[in-house]
């Protein structure tokens, strides 16, 4: 399965570059700083004005990509975080494919 990995470090999402970058990627896996520790985690897909179904992380660290987000150059995500609390919010990051 052909992964792309990330680190969210408070509101900022980056490729992590220990990592190699893959094409026609399927999953995305996130390791996350301390901030994000005890929070129920999604991911938000977009691509232009499209909002597509929030991918629950499992494990807290990864999902599946939205086939319909695959159909373009381009999609967006923003991890969304919560817990009783804290709500927590990244930046979008945009992934070109």
């Amino acid at each position: 399965m052909k992964t792309l990995y990330f680190i969210v470090d408070k509101d900022t999402i980056r490729f992590d570059e220990s990592q190699d970058k893959v094409s026609d990627p399927e999953k995305l896996v996130f390791r996350f700083s301390q901030e994000w520790d005890g929070t129920a985690k999604v991911a938000k897909f977009t691509q232009g004005d499209k909002e597509y179904n929030p991918q629950i992380l499992s494990h807290g660290t990864e999902c599946y990509i939205p086939k319909e987000a695959l159909g373009g150059t381009f999609f967006r995500i923003i991890i969304l975080g919560r817990n009783n609390i804290k709500h927590l919010k990244t930046k979008p990051f945009i992934v070109n494919l």
